[in-house]
């Protein structure tokens, strides 16, 4: 971006303009993108109800809800693989934004597909406490 770092209202101005360009005529994209707000709205749900739901008497299937909203996330991930081949393909006169390098956008992927990993493994490891350790036995 053509801002500083942050100013973040230039930053979300631009998300909002340029993310849905790529949306307009490919509705495989636009039902990958719906489906990684709603997962990840779940996922983030789902891992702060999950001490709730695993003191209530049901750690496994807080475990298996967790775990599913985490895998339809890292699915639905695929969004910004569409909208980075999209922006590559259709290098047009923006000049508001460019692309990061593919390094960095790989490195992003990793991250957060190892923060989806490590989520799953914590929400497996407190379903494990709860079952052998918990009240619940």
């Amino acid at each position: 971006m053509r801002a500083s770092f942050f100013n973040l209202r230039a930053r979300i101005n631009a998300r909002k303009k340029y993310l849905l360009e790529p949306l307009k005529n490919n509705p495989t994209a636009k039902k990958y993108l719906i489906g990684y707000f709603i997962s990840s709205f779940i996922a983030a749900l789902s891992t702060g109800g999950q001490i709730f739901i695993m003191a209530n008497g049901y750690p496994v299937e807080a475990t298996i809800i967790n775990c599913a909203a985490y895998g339809f996330t890292w699915w639905f991930s695929r969004t910004s693989k569409l909208t980075r081949n999209y922006w590559e393909q259709n290098k047009s006169g923006y000049s508001e934004f460019r692309l990061s390098s593919a390094n960095v956008f790989w490195l992003k992927q990793i991250l957060l597909k190892t923060i989806l990993v490590d989520g799953m493994i914590i929400s497996i490891s407190l379903m494990t406490y709860m079952v052998c350790f918990g009240h619940n036995r």
